[in-house]
């Protein structure tokens, strides 16, 4: 049984900035600068030793504009201030002998067997911490320094840099470091326990992450010491005292990105133990088969165990520059991208990635792709990009944005899925705001704070900008002395327009991605109005060289139409798109209430209908497709039309839209 299954049994900052030109720093984070707003900027001292063919814009360069993206960041923003700092630190200040301020969220946060005591505090600091640097929120800056203060204090409660909420953790880890422990709860492939305790360093590798989000949003010195500190209790009191085969046995059990948490301390410190201690945490399990191609491995493993893995991997590659890291990174990207993803982007079911040959049997798990593994896997294509940036990549990442992510937060409280169920006519359900707490409640506080990430990329010699994602939002380019404005009501609008507000002349080369679901040729631009020359392709960028000036605009055509994907190795099974948008079927609410989407205790649906109770498509899907209308622009709808569906039509929806009902984004194919 893997570890869900054990727990249930199945506003506005300033524009004008002076920004650095990495997300992920590329040097020493000690300094700080004063920003308008109040935040600060650590400034990046050490060069990795990767060649980086482009760079990621912090994320106080961009700004989302009015759109579905930047409303369900500030939904998201809302809940953050919804959560109360002392109850998610109450854990923390009991186990280091100090009164709680207030009882500890309930779920996953607190209540055993299985609790993954204090996560939720490493996710919030990295969500809050991101969010403050997306939005510029004045009151969550003000939470994110109280939380810094009370964990010095638990931190000297401690007499160590020891930073965990677990019960009797200290012991825990003095048994660790005495090389007397083992992986309980294990399956053939993963562990779950360290000596009977749940995944403490799962949960010490959220809480290092989210205080490095923290000192890159606030600049505050406290945050940079809490974290060295618990750096050193790790790297001295575990590491340093067991063999590296005592390591790798360690690393069996669930560690998120643990080697990515002490390449941030070396950024931090220009110290090279802890690079040292970052490639003592590389798993070599799953580094060598991947290294070696070897993507067969995956099969059978718990695939958000394995995620994480590799963006660390690629993380240590940064600084140290062993290939052998980023072939293993690169090779798990392109394995799960090109075979074990879901029409959405999603990957896994029941959690784990499971033999390509048998999706058809995979779709008919309740539990299908978990949130988590998206959030992830935008983290490590992130990660990728700089080395290797690809327009493919950036195919999968709208897909996934759209598709997965934007749609598993409902419109109403902003609460978070944990699954999305493949099998047609099924439906999700989603968390409550205080008393679920599950990890992909986690990863949902993280993820809208960085919707703006990947809009942009530019060159390293800062000539060219890059247009990814057709989302509307500002961007501040300091170091490359533009500032650009993207207006877009796409996908209600098949094209997006880019100004320029620069105050001051500017050579640049402005490109923009042509996306796979665009036909060559067809992606038109037209610059101050006039149409210009275009040939682009598929898998290119279309590129604009000028002087731009204040009050320049382009116009990017970007038309859809609706197309087919099968579903992987079946002929039984088909999906539909439009454009980058997955159509799913709007089949209502036969047999459920409200209630029955909002839950605490379980996380897939429990009143599944068989499948042949919905419709299937009753013709070549390819035909089938020339069929389907457009009948809404705003918001997007269209009609499967006369004869399309076995017994009746269906109306279609983009996914993302279609929230508290039953859905089918694969149809059966009705046999003749």
């Amino acid at each position: 049984m893997n570890r869900r299954e054990f727990v249930r049994n199945i506003a506005a900052a300033s524009a004008a900035l002076s920004v650095t030109n990495s997300a992920y720093p590329q040097t020493r984070e000690s300094d700080t600068s004063p920003r308008p707003n109040g935040d600060s900027v650590v400034q990046p001292l050490i060069r990795p030793k990767a060649e980086y063919k482009v760079e990621l814009f912090p994320l106080q360069a961009i700004r989302l504009l009015d759109g579905p993206f930047a409303r369900q960041q500030d939904m998201n923003r809302r809940y953050l201030l919804k959560l109360d700092p002392d109850r998610l630190l109450s854990l923390f200040r009991q186990e280091a002998g100090l009164e709680p301020k207030a009882p500890p969220y309930r779920g996953w946060e607190s209540e055993p067997p299985y609790a993954l005591y204090g996560h939720i505090l490493g996710f919030y600091m990295s969500g809050a911490g991101m969010m403050v640097q997306a939005t510029g929120d004045p009151v969550l800056l003000e939470r994110l320094n109280y939380i810094v203060d009370q964990l010095t204090e638990v931190q000297t409660a401690n007499r160590s840099g020891y930073l965990l909420p677990v019960p009797n953790g200290k012991k825990l880890f003095q048994d660790v470091g005495a090389g007397n422990f083992k992986i309980t709860n294990a399956s053939a492939t993963y562990g779950f326990q360290i000596n009977e305790v749940f995944e403490p360093t799962y949960t010490w590798n959220k809480i290092t992450l989210g205080l490095y989000e923290v000192y890159r949003a606030t600049g505050n010195p406290k945050a940079k010491e809490v974290l060295i500190r618990t750096a050193d209790w790790f790297g001295h009191s575990v590491l340093d005292k067991l063999s590296d085969e005592q390591v790798q046995t360690l690393l069996f059990c669930e560690h998120g990105s643990i080697h990515e948490s002490m390449v941030n301390v070396y950024l931090l410190t220009n110290d090279e133990k802890y690079l040292k201690w970052a490639r003592r945490l590389c798993f070599e399990r799953m580094l060598t088969p991947l290294a070696e191609g070897r993507g067969d491995f995956l099969d059978g493993y718990h695939a958000n165990c394995s995620i994480p893995i590799y963006t660390g991997f690629e993380r240590v590659f940064d600084y140290t520059g062993e290939a052998r890291l980023h072939t293993a990174a690169a090779n798990f990207l392109d394995e799960v991208l090109a075979r074990r993803s879901w029409v959405i982007g999603g990957n896994s079911s029941r959690e784990h990635f499971f033999t390509p040959a048998d999706y058809e049997k995979a779709l008919h798990a309740p539990a299908g792709p978990e949130s988590c593994n998206s959030v992830n896997m935008l983290r490590l294509i992130e990660a990728l990009y700089r080395t290797r940036p690809t327009t493919v990549m950036m195919d999968h990442y709208e897909r996934i944005l759209w598709n997965h992510l934007l749609a598993v937060h409902e419109p109403e409280r902003g609460m978070f899925s944990y699954y999305v169920p493949m099998q047609p006519g099924m439906y999700r359900v989603y968390s409550d705001e205080f008393d679920s707490m599950w990890c992909c409640v986690g990863t949902g506080l993280e993820s809208p704070g960085k919707y703006g990430q990947m809009i942009y990329t530019h060159s390293v010699d800062n000539s060219s900008i890059d247009i990814n994602l057709f989302v509307a939002s500002r961007l501040t380019a300091g170091n490359v002395g533009v500032v650009l404005r993207q207006d877009t009501n796409f996908p209600d609008e098949p094209f997006t327009t880019i100004a320029f507000e620069n105050h001051a002349p500017k050579n640049l080369i402005l490109r923009i991605r042509h996306p796979s679901w665009i036909p060559d040729g067809e992606m038109k631009i037209a610059l101050n109005g006039k149409d210009i020359a275009s040939d682009s392709k598929r898998g290119e960028f279309a590129q604009v060289s000028r002087a731009w000036q204040k009050g320049d605009t382009l116009r990017v055509s970007l038309p859809m139409r609706v197309t087919t994907e099968r579903l992987p190795n079946s002929s039984n099974y088909v999906a539909f798109l439009y454009g980058p948008l997955v159509l799913s079927g709007a089949l209502g609410t036969e047999g459920l209430t409200k209630l029955d989407f909002w839950q605490i205790s379980t996380t897939v649906p429990t009143k599944i209908l068989p499948e042949d109770h919905f419709p299937a498509v009753s013709m070549s899907p390819e035909v089938a497709a020339d069929h389907i209308q457009l009948v809404s622009t705003s918001p997007l709808a269209f009609s499967t039309g006369d004869g399309f569906m076995k017994p009746d039509g269906v109306r279609l929806i983009p996914f993302h839209l279609n929230h508290y009902q039953r859905y089918a984004l694969y149809w059966r194919i009705a046999k003749s």
